[in-house]
């Protein structure tokens, strides 16, 4: 029926002595990715056997179908689509607007809130230290080694940790949506159980090589005494990413947002406390921990809560 109406070509290989060997069937209309692709590209990207059919399509609809010879034309000798994008296609869709304000601005202001945190974390710090009888020269001299040995050094394995995470988001999304949810809940303990390994193995190596690291990457040691404070407690930061990542795959994007700014808060208020008692720039290292436990384990607590009626 189809090929009595024109839908569909069929082409039939017959041998010297007249025996049908093949019989091949076209449809009768220029394919998707041609409509909708870069053209020049997507022909010289198939495979020869894919040109060759896509080959035949094109010739069917050339000696049959009036209507896409000057497309073909294009197709033959323009790199891009015959058709354009103009004004009148841009049209303003409120549900669009509110889908794209609803993820964009929880992301966007948590990484505000994280940049102003980092801010005022230095600035706090040099006040309470030396209001507090530390000299602006040790304040400096501790939160640079701080910062650019003992942090660099620990955050190093944490590139294996976000391709982990980003990983996981589209799949999370995707089963999530299904409503296949053990196969969520595997996903979610395959990417904590990975990023659990990960972050053992590679702090256990910087913790008892610390010296040896930190003598071949900068030259100097200074620092080895922060990076065997923090390290135990780094093992819960790489836990972090995927189970913050997973919250996002959840809808859950808000609440990924008031976690992280609720640590940033509680980190500099300890901080200021710690450093009012007097713990110098340790005050910073035990803000800092106390931030990786909260943000953890509220992650935890509220993905339990999440599958717990699952």
């Amino acid at each position: 029926d189809l090929r009595d109406k024109n839908y569909l070509k069929v082409e039939i290989v017959r041998k010297e002595n007249k025996q049908i060997i093949q019989r091949k069937i076209y449809i009768n209309d220029v394919p998707y990715p041609l409509n909708n692709g870069y053209l020049y590209q997507s022909k010289n990207g198939q495979a020869i056997y894919q040109n060759t059919e896509d080959n035949n399509i094109r010739f069917n609809n050339k000696n049959n179908n009036k209507g896409h010879r000057k497309f073909i034309s294009n197709y033959e000798k323009s790199p891009f689509p015959s058709n354009k994008i103009s004004k009148n296609d841009l049209v303003y869709h409120k549900d669009v607007k509110d889908d794209l304000f609803m993820v964009c601005i929880p992301t966007v202001s948590g990484r505000l809130i994280g940049n102003v945190g980092y801010f005022f974390e230095p600035v706090l710090l040099t006040n309470v230290l030396t209001s507090n009888g530390f000299s602006n020269d040790y304040v400096v001299r501790e939160y640079g080694i701080y910062n650019s040995y003992s942090i660099s050094l620990l955050l190093f394995p944490s590139f294996f940790i976000s391709a982990i995470s980003n990983s996981l988001l589209p799949e999370i999304s995707k089963l999530f949506e299904k409503k296949m949810y053990h196969l969520v809940k595997k996903r979610l303990f395959q990417a904590i159980g990975l990023s659990l390994l990960v972050g053992v193995c590679s702090t256990t190596f910087i913790y008892f090589f610390r010296d040896f690291l930190l003598g071949k990457l900068y030259g100097t040691t200074v620092g080895s005494d922060y990076i065997k404070i923090l390290a135990p407690f780094f093992i819960l930061y790489y836990l972090e990413a995927p189970l913050s990542t997973s919250l996002i795959a959840l809808n859950k994007v808000k609440t990924c947002t008031l976690i992280s700014t609720s640590g940033i808060i509680i980190k500099l208020l300890f901080m200021v406390v710690f450093g009012f008692l007097g713990f110098g720039i340790k005050a910073l290292l035990y803000a800092e921990i106390i931030n990786i436990i909260f943000i953890t384990l509220v992650d935890v607590i509220i993905l339990s809560r999440i599958f717990y009626y699952k």
